[in-house]
Order: structure tokens, then C-alpha cells, then sequence
């Protein structure tokens, strides 16, 4: 059984399902699945979370089942993360040391699967963060980034061709899974090789070890980095 079935059926809140609308229970399967929902990627479904009946309901069930939703209407962004967590992101935190293929960067478990990422996954999603950081603090909201700076972006961090075909490939198949982490949207364009970085990726690292840890993948043998992913795909 799935999670989100897991947490459905969980008894205390039975009376809460059965009041709530279809819709709305929608949303926070999609909370659950997801970890987020984002104005720039489903503006209805996003409106319809914060209408304020809606909004206290799925944060009187989340929090249930100890979970807190967060909401920051400034860049149209609901994400859920676990409640008094901070004992253990500290343990987690002094067991990873900053070791860059421990993917501890990533903040909560409910923004992306940790097993799912790879170092090369890693590198991206750190390289984008400070894209974001250095765009938004300069005034942006919507930061678009295209990939052959993310092509040349990567070079400092691991050997890749901008010429190789395989290389092309695993890059690309890369950004297709943050796309489906939420933390990318491909925008239209002749050829396809713009995206949008959404606003998720902030909560997804830790902006005050951003820098450490691209020093460490810095440090990181190229080859070796590559290697690994070769045996994860």
C-alpha cells in the first residue's frame, strides 16, 4: 500500500476525509506524493489550497499525522516537511560531514526521495540553487537558466562532453527527473533547452553550506563521479 493510502486510512482522521472535498483530498495526495504544490506549475490547484477553509483543513490533517504544511504566498510555493525534526537533521548533519555523496543537502525527506539521487543529480540540483540565489537576489522572480550554461556550469565538477552523445543523454535525462521533482519546468522554445527553476529548490539546500558543498564536489574526482552514475542508471 502506498503512503498516501497509508496516511488516508490512519483513524484519526477518518472524520476529516469524509467531510473533505474530493479536491481537496486531491491536494494533499499530491503533497504527499510530491512534497510541494507550486503556483508556476498548477496555478488552480494552488489557488484552491489557499483558500483559507481549505488551507486550515489540510493543515489540521497533516498535522495529525505530524506533518506541517508551510506556505510562502510570496513566491507561490506549499510544501510540507515533518514536524520537530531538528534533532535529527543535526545527527544527520554531523554523520555526513558535508561528504558530498551523502546527499545530505537535501533539507526533508517529503522534497525529494534521497535514494533517488545520484552525485551527478547532486552537482545539478547545488548549481542551480546558486544560479537561483545569485538571480533572485538580484531582483528576479522567474529564473530561467538554459543548458548550455548548465553544460559549462558542470565542467568544474565532473568530465562531461558537450559533444559526447552519451553525455547529452544522461544530462538530459537529469533535468527530466527535476522536472518531475518539481524543482525545473521546461519552457517552450525552439529547442527546448530552457527551463525555469521553481521556487521548491530553495527549501531543497541548505544556502549557508551552498558553497562548502560545491567545494567538496569540486574535490571529488570527475571520473569517478561519472563512474558512479554510469552504475546507477
Amino acid at each position: 500500500m502506498s503512503i498516501e493510502n497509508e496516511i488516508l486510512l490512519e483513524s484519526d482522521n477518518q472524520n476529516l476525509v469524509k467531510e473533505a472535498d474530493a479536491k481537496v483530498r486531491n491536494i494533499i495526495v499530491d503533497l504527499l506524493k510530491t512534497g510541494s504544490v507550486q503556483f508556476e506549475l498548477d496555478s488552480l490547484q494552488y489557488k484552491l489550497l489557499r483558500k483559507k477553509e481549505n488551507e486550515d483543513f489540510i493543515r489540521s490533517y497533516l498535522r495529525n499525522i505530524n506533518i506541517e504544511l508551510v506556505v510562502d504566498p510570496d513566491i507561490g510555493l506549499a510544501y510540507i516537511k515533518n514536524l520537530n525534526r531538528e534533532d535529527e537533521i543535526a545527527d544527520a548533519e554531523d554523520e555526513a560531514q558535508l561528504d558530498p555523496e551523502s546527499e545530505a543537502f537535501v533539507e526533508d525527506k517529503f522534497l525529494i526521495n534521497k535514494s533517488v539521487l545520484t552525485p551527478f543529480k547532486s552537482i545539478l540540483i547545488l548549481i542551480l540553487r546558486k544560479y537561483y540565489q545569485e538571480r533572485f537576489s538580484q531582483g528576479e522572480s522567474s529564473i530561467v537558466i538554459d543548458i548550455d550554461y548548465i553544460k559549462n556550469a558542470l565542467l568544474p565538477y565532473m568530465n562531461i562532453s558537450v559533444s559526447d552523445r552519451k553525455d547529452q543523454q544522461k544530462l538530459n535525462g537529469a533535468l527530466r527527473d527535476l522536472c518531475e521533482y518539481h524543482l525545473l519546468k521546461r519552457l517552450p522554445s525552439e529547442d527546448n533547452d530552457r527551463f525555469l527553476i521553481l521556487p521548491l529548490i530553495r527549501f531543497v539546500v541548505d544556502l549557508n553550506k551552498l558553497n562548502e558543498l560545491l567545494e567538496e564536489f569540486r574535490k571529488v574526482n570527475g571520473t569517478v563521479v561519472g563512474s558512479e552514475d554510469a552504475d546507477n542508471e
